[in-house]
């Protein structure tokens, strides 16, 4: 049911534009960094998607007439979907039994706010899986036993280097 509803919900009005201008490379200014944009634009491309030019996501409520927007949303609900066991390493790295860690999980699979973000064109779903990412690979290098300078903890040094910085280069309003 990603397809329902059939219409621009809610800042699909805004994501959406930016997705077409992107593709179409076209400037636009926008409070957020690029890189969930980026993605989006991306993910589309590899799936299909193409700007119609009749269409400009001008107005919430506009029906998705001829406009491949499942790919977009395809791309939203992917991202949203990964939350899900990384949540639960995330409980099994901070030490929590298996039911534990099935319940912190379940609660993000049935959280309704991630379920609506992650089902429309928006960043959120992206943001929030770098950031509990990050919360991830910063577990595993706190976690780690290797010594000081070894491969391992500069890897997962790195690792949560690279997942803070994709965060903080979706969205700095959250």
């Amino acid at each position: 049911r990603i397809g329902y509803p059939a219409n621009v919900v809610f800042d699909e009005f805004h994501f959406g534009k930016f997705v077409n201008w992107t593709l179409q490379r076209s400037y636009y200014f926008d409070i957020h960094p690029p890189l969930g944009k980026l993605i989006l634009a991306a993910g589309g491309w590899l799936l299909g998607y193409e700007p119609v030019k009749e269409f400009n996501y001008d107005k919430i409520g506009t029906q998705y007439d001829h406009t491949q927007f499942l790919a977009l949303r395809l791309i939203a609900a992917a991202f949203g979907a990964g939350i899900v066991p990384l949540c639960f390493k995330v409980a099994r790295e901070l030490g929590f039994s298996l039911s534990a860690s099935t319940l912190a999980a379940s609660c993000m699979l049935l959280d309704n706010m991630l379920l609506v973000e992650s089902r429309l064109i928006l960043v959120d779903s992206q943001l929030i899986f770098f950031c509990v990412l990050s919360m991830l690979c910063a577990l595993r290098l706190w976690n780690c036993t290797a010594s000081h300078w070894s491969r391992e903890r500069i890897g997962w040094l790195a690792a949560t280097a690279f997942a803070g910085s994709a965060a903080l280069s979706i969205k700095w309003t959250a």
